[in-house]
């Protein structure tokens, strides 16, 4: 537990440099490289393969060496693994197995879910896997993410989505599940799944315009729809400049300018509401076409 946590804290703090001119990374990089390689023969012989990512550093001092493993067979299986830096370097191989065995028990969770949505949007990628929660049970959580832009009729479009996640939702051996759909900018012709899919879906969902979220919960034995939502991920620097204009030219001049978060699925979304707040606490509600960019405001 120790490890995780400190990983965690190296990845948000400090540099990953897999190259530059410092020897002493280049020929530390080398031991850890052959040291890794060496553990991953002794104990698996061939079934993995691995690459180096980079050193984890901050101002010159390593704290240890970032990695893929990847199975040979299934590409598919791509797993981080850091190797602390110590001497003597240690392998955890307990950690390995267990990454392993999850994330081969998600993948095929996600191929079975997969089957399913494919029916309705023929080029999307789903990852489907399980979360744990404080009082120790776990809910499924399954990202489907589309080749397809929501359409206008989004209602329409809810109640299908909705009888299909009902569908799977009941197949599930859980107490909660949780289906979230991501929605292009615009059509993509394919989806394509790399090898390392799974690292790839954090940078897939930041493209996404619409998010519709769905959530179930087993009551007497029959699993029920207890929240839908929707957010919204538009590109709001076109929307910004023209209310920033609008307040210059009105006496708001000193007001700032703030975009809500919006959640109801019958919200209109061809408008995108903000709020102006005045230097003494006043707030002025509104809304701004987000394409013909058209601003109307709500009386107070």
């Amino acid at each position: 537990m120790k490890k995780v946590f400190v990983l965690v804290v190296l990845c948000q703090l400090m540099a990953v440099s897999s190259f530059g001119g410092n020897q002493l990374f280049k020929k530390e990089e080398k031991k850890a490289k052959a040291f890794l390689d060496s553990c991953l023969q002794i104990h698996y012989q061939q079934q993995f393969k691995m690459k180096f990512i980079g050193t984890l550093n901050e101002f010159g001092k390593i704290h240890g060496f970032l990695f893929h493993v990847i199975e040979r067979q299934n590409k598919s299986i791509v797993m981080e693994y850091f190797l602390e830096y110590s001497a003597p370097l240690e392998f955890d191989k307990q950690r390995l197995e267990k990454d392993y065995e999850i994330l081969k028990f998600t993948l095929n969770a996600s191929k079975e879910l997969e089957s399913f949505v494919l029916d309705h949007y023929p080029n999307a990628l789903v990852l489907s896997r399980p979360i744990a929660t404080s009082d120790s049970t776990f809910r499924w959580v399954n990202d489907i993410f589309t080749a397809e832009p929501l359409p206008d009729e989004k209602e329409k479009t809810f109640m299908e989505l909705n009888l299909l996640c009902d569908a799977m939702a009941n197949r599930m051996n859980t107490q909660d599940v949780v289906f979230n759909f991501f929605f292009p900018i615009k059509t993509r012709k394919k989806i394509v799944r790399k090898s390392n899919h799974f690292f790839e879906y954090p940078k897939f969902s930041k493209k996404h315009t619409y998010h519709y979220r769905v959530d179930f919960e087993k009551t007497e034995n029959e699993m029920k729809i207890v929240k839908e939502l929707l957010y919204d991920n538009l590109n709001k620097k076109n929307l910004y400049k023209v209310i920033e204009k609008w307040k210059n030219q009105n006496g708001y001049e000193d007001w700032e300018i703030s975009f809500l978060i919006e959640s109801s699925t019958e919200r209109d979304l061809a408008f995108k509401k903000f709020m102006l707040k005045g230097p003494n606490g006043e707030k002025k509600m509104g809304f701004i076409h987000v394409e013909n960019y058209e601003l109307y405001f709500i009386d107070n």
